[in-house]
C-alpha cells in the first residue's frame, strides 16, 4: 500500500507543481537528491481490522507525513494541498483510501544545512482505513 500511497499524491496536480522536479515524494528517507520542496511519508502504525472469522480486508493505518523546504509559505502551500486531497476517496492501483482524519500537525526546529542554507519542515500525521480491492 506503501507505493500506492505515493503515486496517488504524484498523481495530483495541485501536488506535483508544488514538489520539486515534480516528483519529490519518498517513502522513509530524504536523500539528498530529492530537492526541496518535499514529502517524506513514514508509516506510523500499521493495522488491521479484525472480526470473528480474523481479518476483515479493512485496515486502519496512520501515516506521517514530513514536508521539507526552504521557504515557509511553499510548505504551507503543500501541507494544504496534500490535505485537501487526504479528505478524498481514491481507487489507486488496487488500493481503495478511505478519507483520512488528521490526528497531529506541527512545525518541526529547522535544518541547518552547509553553507548555512535553512530546512523548514513541517509535519502531519494522517490515520485512515484502506482496503485491496478484489
Amino acid at each position: 500500500m506503501d507505493l500506492q500511497l505515493r503515486a496517488r499524491l504524484l498523481a495530483v496536480p495541485a501536488i506535483t507543481a508544488l514538489v520539486a522536479n515534480g516528483t519529490a515524494v519518498s517513502l522513509d528517507e530524504r536523500p539528498t537528491s530529492l530537492g526541496f520542496p518535499a514529502i517524506v511519508l513514514t508509516e506510523a502504525s500499521p493495522g488491521e481490522e479484525w472480526n470473528h472469522g480474523g481479518p476483515d480486508g479493512l485496515c486502519s493505518a496512520r501515516w506521517q507525513f514530513d514536508y521539507f523546504g526552504l521557504e515557509v509559505p511553499a510548505l504551507i502551500a503543500l501541507r494544504n494541498a496534500v490535505r485537501t486531497e487526504m479528505l478524498q476517496l481514491r481507487d489507486v492501483d488496487g488500493v481503495r483510501f478511505h478519507e483520512a482524519a488528521l490526528v497531529t500537525s506541527f512545525t518541526v526546529e529547522p535544518e541547518m544545512l552547509d553553507g548555512g542554507a535553512r530546512v523548514y519542515r513541517r509535519l502531519q500525521e494522517y490515520e485512515f482505513f484502506w482496503e485491496y480491492l478484489s
